[in-house]
């Protein structure tokens, strides 16, 4: 059985289409749990989405382009991590690690870890034990990821900023 019913499915589109229907819902559970101090801010974040998702069904087209860029880009870094795996002499199939790459992806944003360092040599040594690929492997798979999804990245991003700074206000 699925852990999600149709019926499930049914009820929450039915709120999410009709925001006031789950503000009125939400409005007990705002009161009692979210401190004074950050109900200004949780009311402007309510707002903020149920206007991006008006926006949204608003613009269908734009709605599924974008949709199909983040599915498109997804895709690409999925194939370049398997390019790194391939690299390394990692005999996994395709699909595996296309598999393997959004739960790594996953674990790369847990707020635990700094750049996720830890959490995805963690995931990757787990997740790669299963086809009997060694921890030192999956570290160094880990390593790459993070030397071209962050290092080089990085590098990009500074020098944009040193060609046009702008002011950060703390």
């Amino acid at each position: 059985a699925s852990p999600v019913a149709p019926g499930d499915l049914a009820v929450g589109v039915f709120f999410l289409a009709r925001d006031k229907y789950l503000k009125a819902l939400l409005k007990p559970v705002f009161l009692l749990l979210i401190p004074e101090k950050y109900k200004e801010k949780v009311s402007r974040l309510y707002t903020g989405f149920f206007s991006a998702l008006k926006f949204a069904a608003e613009k269908p087209k734009l709605l599924a382009a974008a949709a199909g860029a983040g599915l498109l880009l997804w895709g690409m870094n999925a194939l370049a991590f398997y390019i790194q795996s391939v690299s390394l002499s990692m005999n996994a199939p395709i699909l595996f690690m296309v598999l393997v790459f959004p739960i790594m992806a996953l674990t790369d944003i847990l707020p635990i870890s700094f750049a996720g360092i830890g959490t995805r040599e963690a995931a990757l040594i787990f997740m790669l034990s299963f086809l009997a690929i060694s921890a030192e492997a999956a570290v160094a798979l880990s390593f790459m990821v993070f030397f071209t999804g962050y290092f080089l990245v990085s590098l990009f991003g500074l020098a944009a900023f040193m060609l046009e700074p702008i002011k950060l206000e703390i």
